[in-house]
């Protein structure tokens, strides 16, 4: 049933993604489809109240499930492979999603953090590292 719930969810993920790329995509789209990566995720992890507020107030908490929950948002949008940031999926990943004002700094931050899972072995701990990049070299980032 899991896997149900997630092709579907997948499936209006790609929907909302097509019409934005078809006609420019809004922030209000951008939210929702990281508001449907989060759906994805969430369950799999058990994630205070303290520490969801924690993450939209775009602190880094040093948490396992948080660490994990953010490799499982990078997976689902295809920007991590088994531990390995997929700059040029991520890049692609931007000019499908995110609103036309906010692309160059996305895409200059994902470059700049290209390296900043390097020395970790953990892919939570990857995700993790190039979340918190990510974080600091783009301030209009959205935490999905």
């Amino acid at each position: 049933m899991f896997k149900t719930y997630k092709t579907l969810i997948l499936g209006c993920v790609t929907f909302v993604l097509f019409k934005s790329v078809q006609s420019g995509t809004t922030l209000e789209q951008y939210k929702e489809g990281g508001r449907m990566m989060r759906s994805i995720c969430s369950p799999k992890f058990q994630i205070s109240p303290e520490i969801w507020a924690q993450l939209e107030e775009k602190q880094t908490p040093d948490d396992r499930n948080v660490k994990c929950f953010i490799n499982c948002i990078f997976e689902t949008s295809k920007a991590m492979k088994r531990g390995k940031y997929q700059l040029d999926i991520a890049l692609k990943q931007v000019d499908m999603m995110v609103p036309d004002h906010m692309k160059d700094d996305y895409k200059n931050g994902f470059s700049a953090c290209k390296d900043a899972g390097k020395g970790f072995k953990d892919y939570c701990d990857i995700s993790y590292e190039v979340y918190k990049c990510i974080l600091a070299e783009i301030p209009s980032f959205i935490v999905p």
